[in-house]
């Protein structure tokens, strides 16, 4: 009996230090990783006057308002769009498009033109309203259109954040992801217009933010990084 319980009691101490050594081998495996992460400084933050850019989820930054590359109906999407609408919460984001932004006057479906932005509450999101901006379907038109269109797009969000006294924007890159539009030639029309409007405009903001994120995210970053 007495042989039974050595026996038991050296089995215990050995379980409790191998589980001791287990949990200390995680927390040191937590530690380097985020040592590798914290270290990685291949998409950390530019600024170069009021223009920033970051690769970040766009939902979370603390911003006066966030824009969403919408659909012309301002209907859920995916992408940036279905994540946008499932931070602010769907179900109140989708309620208030539908009570307070009419359909455009000639058309059944469209509540917002291409090229044109609308606003909305932020609802739960970090920011305090969402500014839905419809860009082209890269496809639906020639090079110059799909060009003034985008532009447009920029340029109409900007104006909306103005009007409204909303002096720091983030946006995401609209219309390259499932609209088409080649990421290597929508940025410098971006770019462009973001730039070309704070000329005339540039007391009105404290900082403009192009975010890049997700599975094209890196390479949007990479293109935003040699133009800015």
């Amino acid at each position: 009996m007495k042989q039974l319980t050595v026996i038991l009691f050296f089995t215990i101490i050995f379980f409790l230090g191998c589980s001791k050594d287990n949990a200390s081998n995680t927390v040191q495996r937590i530690n380097e990783n985020n040592s590798t992460n914290s270290g990685d400084t291949s998409y950390k933050k530019i600024t170069k006057g009021k223009v920033s850019l970051v690769y970040e989820d766009i939902t979370k930054i603390p911003v006066d308002a966030i824009v969403n590359a919408a659909n012309a109906q301002l209907n859920p999407g995916g992408g940036v769009c279905g994540a946008i609408y499932g931070a602010a919460g769907h179900n109140l984001l989708d309620s208030y498009i539908k009570n307070n932004i009419p359909f455009i006057p000639g058309s059944s479906i469209d509540r917002c033109n291409i090229g044109d932005a609308k606003i909305t509450p932020g609802f739960n999101l970090t920011a305090r309203f969402i500014i839905h901006a419809v860009g082209p379907v890269y496809s639906n038109y020639s090079d110059t259109q799909a060009s003034n269109l985008l532009a447009s797009a920029y340029t109409s969000s900007l104006q909306v954040a103005k009007t409204n006294n909303l002096r720091t924007i983030a946006f995401p890159c609209i219309s390259t992801a499932i609209f088409g539009y080649p990421k290597d030639k929508a940025a410098p029309i971006a770019l462009n217009a973001i730039k070309t409007f704070l000329v005339s405009n540039n007391r009105d903001f404290d900082e403009i933010i192009i975010v890049c994120y997700g599975s094209d995210g890196k390479e949007n970053y990479k293109i935003y990084e040699s133009l800015i």
